[in-house]
């Protein structure tokens, strides 16, 4: 697991959901070094995807299919964040809430 840049994500989900269900069964956190291993995933194909949660941002992979077993290495990369600032204010009277 990697950032836009290339470097190490520690602490992002990694979900893996088999071909055919809907639910992520098998999950695992990211090491410091970014690396993961999902195991007990039954063989086929297998989309995974990453999550990470930080205060102010939720960044996601884009899935990624793989087939199980794999003996190589997968590598996830989470976009760049971005912000957006703004003033919220109410819809009656307009002042800032």
């Amino acid at each position: 697991m990697v950032d836009a840049d290339g470097r190490p994500v520690a602490g992002v989900l990694v979900l893996g959901v088999p071909s055919g269900e809907t639910r992520a069964e098998w999950t695992e956190r990211t090491a410091s070094d970014g690396s993961f291993r999902l195991l007990g995933l039954p063989r086929g194909s297998c989309t995974l995807r990453a999550w990470t949660f930080d205060d102010d941002l939720r960044l996601a992979s884009a899935p990624r299919t793989v087939e199980v077993p794999r003996e190589t290495p997968v590598e996830l990369r989470l976009p760049r964040g971005s912000s957006l600032r703004g003033v919220v204010r109410d819809a009656v009277d307009g002042v800032p809430i």
